[in-house]
């Protein structure tokens, strides 16, 4: 049985050999059908029509950084922190007496609401879908649905409290110092 399945392979085996397969030497490369094949190529590339400039309306402002919510530099209690076991998902700036607070960019006020733990606070919604909030306030100077630019006044401090700061995008809290200018 084992020679009669040797000798079948043999059989096959050599049919293949014997097969009409071009040998290697029958292959050539001809410069001439390259060339013509790159310039057919290259004629087919001059009729697709050229691809067409998409103009991006930006905001300067959103690509600018933030202003800080104070006529001055103030000192951080509590810094951005995204630890999983003890967050801080904003900015504790340190005050002793009441103060002004101002919008750090342009926005529509969505939200003027009081929660514990925030006291009165306010939502800000801005282009690119960025979000800031604001705590800790005693006095609110604006209204749901007001439009407000950069810089103007948001409220005032409760004494002694100091102001929460938080930036969002898309629901998700991001660093405040990396976009807040000196």
């Amino acid at each position: 049985m084992k020679i009669f399945a040797y000798l079948l392979f043999l059989a096959f085996f050599s049919s293949l050999l014997h097969a009409d397969f071009p040998r290697f030497s029958e292959y050539s490369f001809k410069r001439e059908d390259y060339i013509a094949a790159l310039q057919k190529q290259k004629q087919e590339n001059k009729l697709k029509p050229p691809l067409k400039k998409l103009h991006i309306n930006r905001n300067k402002e959103t690509l600018q950084f933030l202003q800080i919510p104070f006529s001055h530099k103030l000192p951080v209690m509590r810094s951005f922190s995204d630890d999983s076991v003890n967050p801080h998902r904003g900015l504790l700036f340190t005050y002793s007496t009441t103060g002004h607070v101002k919008s750090s960019l342009s926005g529509k006020v969505v939200v003027v609401d009081y929660m514990e733990g925030y006291d009165n606070y306010i939502i800000l919604e801005h282009n690119n879908k960025l979000t800031t909030i604001y705590a800790h306030l005693d006095h609110i100077t604006v209204k749901e649905g007001d439009y407000i630019h950069r810089g103007k006044m948001l409220g005032t401090l409760i004494k002694n409290k100091g102001l929460y700061f938080q930036i969002n995008k898309d629901k998700k809290a991001l660093n405040p110092t990396t976009f807040l200018k000196e």
